[in-house]
């Protein structure tokens, strides 16, 4: 993860902005709703049961169920992508840390080169001696 200083940088992946802290904030509120459609749709559907001899009120807990079942699909379909964006944003720093060791890799092996052509007493090469 992110330290408190990168948290609220913005990573740009194509013509998208990444920040993983409104990211996470979107997931949570989403959760949330999923969360409170649930709890609506069974409470609904008990209802809906108990009214079943009051036609008008089994009617609108059934609406209830629908509307709220209709949310939750759409909490569902948002929270899949935000979490797609979280793998993307956790790509992002993977890659980023791979190339962050490997060009501190070919940093150390360029510095023990240059170490070792200054101990031979060379100052440099030669056009003839110019390594390929």
């Amino acid at each position: 993860m992110q330290n408190e200083a990168e948290s609220h940088e913005l990573l740009h992946s194509g013509n998208e902005y990444l920040n993983e802290d409104s990211i996470l904030a979107m997931l949570e509120v989403q959760k949330n709703i999923r969360q409170r459609c649930s709890e609506r749709i069974d409470d609904y559907r008990h209802k809906q049961t108990q009214f079943a001899i009051a036609s008008p009120l089994a009617e609108h807990c059934r609406m209830q169920v629908n509307l709220n079942s209709a949310a939750k699909e759409r909490a569902d379909v948002a929270i899949t992508a935000l979490n797609n964006k979280i793998e993307k944003i956790d790509e992002i720093e993977s890659n980023t840390n791979n190339l962050f060791l490997e060009s501190k890799s070919a940093i150390a092996e360029l510095t023990k080169c240059i170490a070792e052509l200054e101990k031979s007493g060379k100052g440099g090469f030669t056009y003839d001696t110019m390594p390929a």
